[in-house]
């Protein structure tokens, strides 16, 4: 994996990959170029519904033998923190570690 987004609306993953596929579509080769058009001019609109049936999602372009890929997954969770935050949410300080295990020192056997 390259990169990763977290959306908060199915449009707004949709809309990432859209722009992707429109920046790359004028360097592809005439079948993928004609691929990725087909899916900006309307073929998105059937992630957005896979999607929304709370379903996962794919769309792939296969360039000179290099696959370019998109997966797409509805993720049912409240996120705890944000990716690019550099601390932990208040909740955070709530839980505390584990306590370390208890080390038991073995004493010397008796010798008879």
């Amino acid at each position: 994996m390259l990169a990763s987004l977290v959306a908060d609306r199915t449009g707004q993953a949709t809309q990432w990959i859209h722009i992707t596929v429109q920046t790359i579509a004028p360097a592809l080769d005439a079948g993928a170029s004609r691929e990725a058009g087909e899916w900006v001019l309307g073929g998105y609109l059937e992630m957005e519904h896979t999607l929304k049936q709370g379903e996962d999602s794919t769309f792939a372009l296969t360039q000179q033998g290099t696959r370019i890929g998109w997966y797409v997954r509805p993720v049912i969770f409240l996120p705890l923190a944000d990716r690019e935050s550099k601390q932990l949410p208040p909740c955070a300080e709530q839980f505390t570690s584990r306590p370390a295990p208890h080390k038991t020192t073995s004493s010397p056997s008796p010798t008879r």
